[in-house]
C-alpha cells in the first residue's frame, strides 16, 4: 500500500545523499549535443580554410557543396535533386525549418505536428502565428493510428495542411518503415498538403533503414527535406544546414533564407564538403560507439521496475514511460538530478509521463556511473512504499 510519508522521508535522505554528491559532476543524460569529434578530414578543410582567399558565397550556398548533396541523396535514395533550384544550403537545419514554414503559413496551411516533439517545432509555428494541430507518433503507436489522426484533423473544413514528419525521431527513436513511407506516400497522393521531413538523425539508425518519401519518384512534388551536419559529423554549433525539394517549393524558400541571411559562411560550408568525403568507417565506429551506450542503458533499465520501455531504433535517444505511482516526472527528474544525473522530462516534449534519456553526451564509464545511481534512487523509492 502507498504509504505517503514513508516516501517523504525516503526523498529526503535522497535529497541528503545528493548534498554529500556535490563535490561529483553530475552525468549528463540530458544533452543531445555528441561527445564524438568531427572528422579528421573536417577539421583539416577548417585549417586550410584559413589560408584561403575567402569571401561571401552564392546565397544558396556553394555550388560544389549543393551539387555533392545532389550526388549524395540520389546515391542513397535513387532520385536526382537538381542543385541549381533543388537543393539550398541554409544556417543550419532550424534555419531550414523556419523559412520552409513561413513559406507553409504564407500558404494559409495548418501544421500538424508529431507528439512527441521536439520544442522547437512549437516554438518556431507560435512565434509565426500559425496554427499547430498536433498526432500521437512514437515507437509504441502503430503509424496507420498517426495516419488516422492525421486524416481526422484533415476532414474538417477546406483548409490545407502541412504534415512534419521526423523519422528519426526525437525523442523515441521512432524510424519510419518501408511499408509506413509507403502509406504516407499513399494518404498524400490525393490531398492538398505537404510533408516536410526532419531527417537529422538519418544516420544514427541501428535496425531498419532510412527509407523516405525521397525514395518515392510520385511523392516527390510535395515533399521538403530538413537536414544538417550536427548529429553525424558532430558539427553542432556549426550552423550548417541544408534543405531540399521541388523548385516550386525551394525557390520560395530561397526568397526567406536570402531575407534572412544574403550569404552563408564559407568556412562550415567547405567543413561540410569534407564532410561528405569522409571515409564511411567514421559514421561506422561512431554507430559501434553509441551502440554500446544504448544496448548498456536498455539491459540496465530493463531491471529496474520504474520503467516501462520501448526501444527505438534510431537517434541517440530512449523515451521510456515511468511507473512510479504518485511521483511526477519532474519530481523524479529532480530527485535524480540531486543524485547527480541529469535527464529531461517528457513535459519538455509535449509528452507527460516520461524522460528522455540520451546517450550522446556521456562516455560508456559515466553512463554505468548515473545508471547506478539511477537504479540506486529507484529502489529506496520502490522499498519506501512497500
Amino acid at each position: 500500500m502507498f504509504n505517503l510519508r514513508k516516501t517523504r522521508r525516503t526523498l529526503r535522505k535522497l535529497f541528503r545523499k545528493a548534498r554529500e554528491l556535490v563535490e561529483q559532476p553530475i552525468v549528463d543524460l540530458a544533452s543531445g549535443i555528441p561527445n564524438y569529434k568531427p572528422p579528421r578530414e573536417v577539421l583539416d578543410a577548417v585549417s586550410k580554410a584559413f589560408n584561403m582567399d575567402l569571401c561571401y558565397t552564392s546565397p544558396r550556398g556553394l555550388l560544389d557543396l549543393r551539387e555533392k548533396l545532389s550526388e549524395k541523396i540520389e546515391d542513397e535514395h535513387g532520385i536526382y535533386y537538381d542543385p541549381d533550384n533543388e537543393v539550398l544550403i541554409t544556417h543550419g537545419a532550424s534555419e531550414a525549418l523556419y523559412s520552409a514554414l513561413v513559406v507553409m503559413l504564407k500558404d494559409s496551411r495548418k501544421i500538424l505536428v508529431p507528439t512527441p516533439h521536439y520544442p522547437f517545432y512549437k516554438h518556431q509555428i507560435l512565434s509565426l502565428r500559425g496554427k499547430l494541430l498536433t498526432y500521437p507518433f512514437g515507437t509504441n503507436i502503430p503509424f496507420s493510428k498517426s495516419l488516422a489522426y492525421i486524416e481526422k484533423h484533415m476532414s474538417s473544413g477546406r483548409d490545407k495542411y502541412a504534415i512534419l514528419i521526423n523519422s528519426p525521431h526525437n525523442p523515441t527513436g521512432k524510424v519510419l518503415s518501408r511499408k509506413e513511407v509507403e502509406e504516407l506516400s499513399e494518404f498524400i497522393e490525393e490531398r492538398d498538403v505537404i510533408v516536410i521531413w526532419d531527417e537529422v538523425y538519418e544516420k544514427i539508425i541501428f535496425e531498419g533503414e532510412h527509407y523516405t518519401l525521397a525514395n518515392i519518384q510520385e511523392s516527390k512534388s510535395k515533399v521538403v527535406f530538413i537536414n544538417s551536419f550536427s548529429k553525424t559529423y558532430a558539427m553542432h554549433g556549426w550552423r550548417i544546414g541544408f534543405i531540399y525539394g521541388p523548385s516550386r517549393i525551394i525557390d520560395e524558400v530561397f526568397k526567406i533564407h536570402k531575407a534572412i541571411t544574403l550569404g552563408l559562411n564559407p568556412i562550415p560550408q567547405l567543413a561540410a564538403l569534407a564532410a561528405l568525403n569522409t571515409n564511411k568507417k567514421y559514421i561506422e565506429n561512431i554507430l559501434n560507439i553509441l551502440r554500446k551506450r544504448r544496448n548498456t542503458i536498455l539491459s540496465r533499465l530493463k531491471r529496474m521496475e520504474a520503467f516501462d520501455l520501448a526501444k527505438g531504433q534510431g537517434t541517440f535517444f530512449l523515451f521510456p514511460k515511468l511507473k512510479l505511482p504518485g511521483m511526477s516526472c519532474e519530481e523524479f527528474v529532480k530527485v535524480l538530478q540531486n543524485n547527480g544525473v541529469k535527464v529531461l522530462p517528457g513535459k519538455a516534449f509535449n509528452e507527460e509521463g516520461y524522460v528522455r534519456i540520451s546517450f550522446a553526451h556521456a562516455g560508456l564509464d559515466e553512463i554505468e556511473q548515473a545508471l547506478g545511481r539511477i537504479e540506486n534512487v529507484v529502489t529506496k523509492i520502490i522499498k519506501s512504499r512497500q
